[in-house]
């Protein structure tokens, strides 16, 4: 008898458990397959700002001046940068421009770039 409710526990635990690894592998694949579409869409959208150019200043026409290689004004950045709690985050960093520029796009900013618009748009992203 207990060698019947040790097996029926043993089973019971194995049937539980198994469900629960395919889903969270399956949660794994579309979180890596998200995370490679929005740095698909970033690289496009960065491609269309800056040609991939950091040292780049844009918007010259406007009083807010757009830098880097995702273009982002001054004012913009450090808000971003202040409601994604990445407080130190540096404008003029490359990197930090880039990781805030991902961060946008999975939060649903895109819409703050221009080229986001065009591509969104054109159904190229």
């Amino acid at each position: 008898m207990k060698i019947a409710i040790k097996s029926f526990i043993f089973l019971a635990y194995i049937l539980l458990a198994f469900p629960y690894k395919i889903h969270s592998s399956t949660h794994m694949l579309n979180f890596e397959q998200e995370m490679n579409k929005i740095k698909i869409i970033a690289n496009k959208v960065i491609q269309c700002e800056s040609e991939g150019r950091h040292n780049l200043w844009g918007d010259l026409n406007y009083p807010h001046h757009a830098y880097g290689i995702a273009q982002f004004q001054k004012r913009t950045f450090n808000w971003m940068s202040r409601i994604s709690g990445k407080k130190n985050m540096q404008w003029k960093n490359k990197k930090d421009q880039i990781e805030l520029l991902h961060w946008a796009i999975e939060k649903g900013h895109g819409r703050y770039w221009t080229c986001f618009r065009i591509l969104d748009k054109r159904g190229e992203i």
